[in-house]
């Protein structure tokens, strides 16, 4: 993993791992309107199931050198990301083509797919 985008979610399980696993260079940004999956975990990570979140995010510690909080709602946060990298009006002109719709159960994995693969209900 070059990067990890972490985006509108409470880091409960089985996703709160995905932090943690990515090599120590690797930066991670985390887009969402309250900073979650801290390290050391806070309160409120834990009553959001982060509790013993290795590895979480540590956005104001002295030696922070690859955590990124962009503190917005996702979707904001990811035309802030988007328009920092200069992709906008490559977004906009896709975004204005008129794309065939797919129906979301076309593209969604079959019930239990994710308790297969991660062994979580």
């Amino acid at each position: 993993c070059d990067l990890l985008i972490v985006m509108g979610t409470k880091l409960t399980s089985p996703f709160n791992v995905v932090v943690g696993r990515v090599p120590r260079l690797c930066p991670r940004v985390l887009i969402s309107a309250e900073p979650v999956g801290l390290f050391p975990p806070t309160v409120r990570d834990q009553n959001s199931g982060g509790l013993f979140l290795k590895g979480g995010f540590t956005f104001a510690a002295p030696k922070a050198y690859r955590d990124v909080l962009l503190h917005e709602e996702a979707p904001q946060g990811v035309m802030t990301l988007v328009e920092a990298a200069g992709w906008g009006p490559h977004l906009r002109r896709i975004a204005e083509a008129k794309l065939p719709q797919v129906e979301p159960s076309a593209w969604a994995p079959p019930m239990g797919y994710w308790q297969d693969v991660t062994g979580v209900e």
